[in-house]
């Protein structure tokens, strides 16, 4: 099948670069949840340290935010506020994990899950944030299994306040990222889908979802899920930025022509994949119906008949074969 596509297009070219492009997302930091309580009134100098810091820190003055945070600590155990030194030492140890200090974030972070666990109990929400925390610095270090065990635990907790909750979804996106990178396909997949169902809900426009979107296209694809795959890859198209009905059509011719060239050369999975992306795309520009579609889709459906030809010729030649 041959398209007339001007394939040099710069939009058609960005964005069939950026739909591609499938990459990981990212472990999320409680940081991006509002679970401490309010400081009392007595502790303002400590509140003004504090808020210095965390500006400082968004500015990623992050040597000017650790000395404001040394003086919150220093104040807060100066006037035995413990409920807002826990929350210092959480801010150190996410700042230390950031400047790689691993050791010292640790120390930090700990330290303040302890604090918060003998003021608060285990269950609460300031706890569940220091447990996403560890986990993530757990697997910065390296160490799979402590991290798996601290978010394993957050969630345990998380899940005690429903399944409308940002922390929850926070939770479930960094335990499925975790066993993404574990190899731990099917509970990566189960974790996704329930963080991206969560975020759908309680912030539908948080960036976190396209990171979603993709790690869970990459378990669909491996999984030859075609159906799944498709269904999300429509949505995933729609919303890039650089996407419109004429660019996403375009895409979508040349992104069948590359799958016809990647089954000439036999690479069968790659075709596969490219086959239902350039479906998918036609269904994006809402010309599911078209006649170019319905090519894609003879294609596609022969191509089909042919890997599985092959596959059961491969078969009877390894059986036909003598021990």
């Amino acid at each position: 099948m041959t398209f007339l596509v001007d394939s040099s297009s710069r939009v058609v070219s960005v964005l069939i670069a950026l739909l591609w492009t499938l990459t990981g997302c990212l472990a999320v930091s409680s940081a991006v949840l509002d679970t401490c309580p309010p400081a009392p009134p007595e502790a303002a100098q400590w509140q003004k340290l504090n808020d210095e810091a965390e500006q400082a820190y968004s500015d990623s003055n992050f040597g000017v935010a650790e000395l404001l945070l040394v003086k919150a600590l220093d104040e807060a155990k100066k006037q035995h506020f413990e409920s807002e030194r826990a929350r210092t030492l959480n801010s150190l140890g996410v700042l230390k994990q950031e400047q790689k200090r691993y050791s010292e974030a640790e120390k930090f972070l700990t330290e303040a899950l302890s604090i918060r666990e003998k003021l608060l109990g285990e269950n609460h929400q300031c706890v569940i944030a220091t447990l996403i925390d560890l986990g993530g610095l757990y697997e910065d270090e390296g160490k799979a299994k402590a991290a798996e065990s601290m978010l394993l635990r957050a969630l345990k907790f998380s899940e005690s306040e429903g399944e409308d909750s940002l922390q929850l979804a926070v939770v479930l996106n960094n335990l499925g990222s975790l066993c993404y990178s574990l190899h731990k396909k099917e509970d990566a997949r189960r974790y996704l889908k329930r963080a991206l169902s969560s975020y759908r809900k309680l912030r539908p426009d948080d960036p976190q979802i396209r990171a979603i979107m993709q790690i869970l296209l990459n378990l669909y694809q491996s999984a030859h899920q075609y159906d799944e795959f498709r269904s999300l890859y429509v949505e995933f198209a729609r919303g890039n930025p650089n996407a419109n009905p004429r660019s996403l059509l375009k895409a979508a011719h040349v992104t069948a022509q590359q799958a016809d060239e990647l089954a000439t050369a036999g690479l069968l999975g790659d075709a596969e994949t490219m086959y239902n992306r350039s479906l998918a795309l036609f269904e994006a520009s809402a010309q599911s119906d078209s006649e170019d579609c319905k090519s894609v889709k003879a294609a596609y459906l022969k191509f089909q008949r042919r890997s599985k030809e092959t596959s059961d010729f491969q078969d009877r030649t390894k059986t036909s074969q003598p021990d």
